[in-house]
């Protein structure tokens, strides 16, 4: 079997030991060897655990790093979430720059295109309610 980015190879290979083991159980019990038939059964059965506690592990690894990618360390947004609100500034606290502050100004004073009057009307509308 072909190595698999999501699928470790220790699970792969455990997979493939316990295909060979069954078939080797399946031939001995096909050839009424029961004493066999089990040892292959109770080897594959032994090789699949194998596998099954190697993916849990992985699952584990890549749902731990999955959360330190969620939640980094030392963040100021995550202690402040559980502070509640933060407080915007007042209009004391933050005044845009006087550049900014004229343009605002000056736009509100401009007449706007006639050909887009209705849309425009309806845009203050809809943002006044």
């Amino acid at each position: 079997m072909s190595a698999s980015p999501v699928i470790p190879a220790a699970v792969q290979d455990d997979t493939e030991s316990a295909a060979r083991e069954m078939n080797k159980a399946a031939d001995a019990f096909t050839s009424r060897k029961t004493r066999p038939a089990a040892d292959g059964q109770n080897a594959a059965d032994d090789y699949l655990q194998k596998a099954l506690d190697e993916l849990q592990k992985a699952l584990d690894a890549a749902s731990q790093a999955q959360s330190h990618m969620r939640m980094p360390q030392n963040s100021p947004t995550l202690t402040r979430q559980n502070q509640g609100t933060v407080p915007l500034p007042d209009a004391a606290q933050y005044m845009p720059p006087a550049q900014l502050r004229g343009e605002a100004l000056r736009s509100g004073q401009e007449k706007y295109p006639r050909k887009n009057a209705g849309e425009i009307r309806l845009y203050l509308q809809n943002i006044a309610r």
